[in-house]
């Protein structure tokens, strides 16, 4: 919804946090699958290559990334943890040290939850 913001590095630094994101609690599920093919479409990344990069190495790549994106990233990477209506203590310890990384202060996350709550409501 918002990753047309995102710079080419970008789209492909966040392409990998997905991956990660959705390979962290060892439970690839459909929803997850589904939701990263979409994903690839919508980034025109569909022949991407996962390179497996480290969760550090990722949040380091786009530390230089405005405020703005690192939302939009967020918000996305939110989303995928709930498609499968399931959210894992190794996604929660991983968007954790991603806020932290990007000095998203709890505030701001809770504003982020709170934003994507009501837009799924709006959805239903």
């Amino acid at each position: 919804m918002f990753l047309g913001v995102l710079n080419q590095k970008e789209k492909e630094n966040f392409l990998e946090l997905a991956f990660h994101i959705a390979h962290c609690d060892s439970d690839f599920s459909s929803y997850e699958k589904i939701w990263i093919s979409r994903l690839r479409r919508e980034l025109y990344l569909e022949n991407y290559e996962i390179q497996s990069k480290s969760l550090d190495e990722i949040l380091e790549e786009l530390s230089a990334s405005s405020f703005i994106i690192k939302t939009s990233i967020l918000l996305e990477i939110l989303e995928l943890m709930l498609t499968d209506k399931t959210y894992h203590v190794k996604e929660k310890e991983a968007v954790k040290k991603l806020c932290e990384s990007w000095d998203i202060s709890d505030e701001q996350f809770e504003n982020i939850i709170f934003w994507l709550k009501d837009k799924n409501l709006a959805k239903s």
